[in-house]
């Protein structure tokens, strides 16, 4: 058999059958008994579990759940951090990419807005359209 070491979280869920022990002490230490599934499994997080119980763990003890724990995890866990490590970054470049084009569109629109001034001034002075377009022309970008 090879054994592997895995990480696992106080907060992190176990699952647990409880003995007529353990329901017992639940209910004089007045906390509500969790709801089992189907096969008689309770979810607790470990933290949780050990608080509920640890006092009452040691060896030769009446066992307040059966000794048998099941580990709720990922699977494939680290491919699921990496994935949303990855949908994190993109994320952040489409929202800068957005933030850009945002800067880009109001330059655009103040630059716009210069132009048809310039231009409203030019025609004002020249009195003909023909050189308003010409000076828009040469003038490229105006500078704010």
């Amino acid at each position: 058999m090879i054994k592997t070491l895995a990480t696992f979280n106080v907060n992190d869920y176990v699952l647990v059958k409880l003995t007529p022990v353990g329901k017992d002490l639940l209910k004089k230490n007045d906390r509500p008994i969790p709801d089992e599934n189907s096969e008689g499994w309770s979810r607790w997080q470990l933290w949780e579990l050990a608080s509920a119980f640890g006092d009452h763990m040691y060896n030769g003890c009446q066992i307040p759940f059966e000794t048998s724990i099941q580990f709720e995890h990922i699977a494939n866990a680290d491919k699921v951090d990496a994935l949303r490590d990855k949908l994190r970054a993109e994320m952040n470049r489409i929202y800068n990419s957005m933030i850009k084009r945002s800067e880009m569109h109001d330059r655009m629109s103040r630059t716009m807005t210069l132009i048809e001034i310039q231009s409203w001034h030019e025609l004002e002075r020249s009195g003909t359209p023909e050189e308003v377009d010409d000076i828009i022309k040469e003038s490229g970008e105006i500078a704010s």
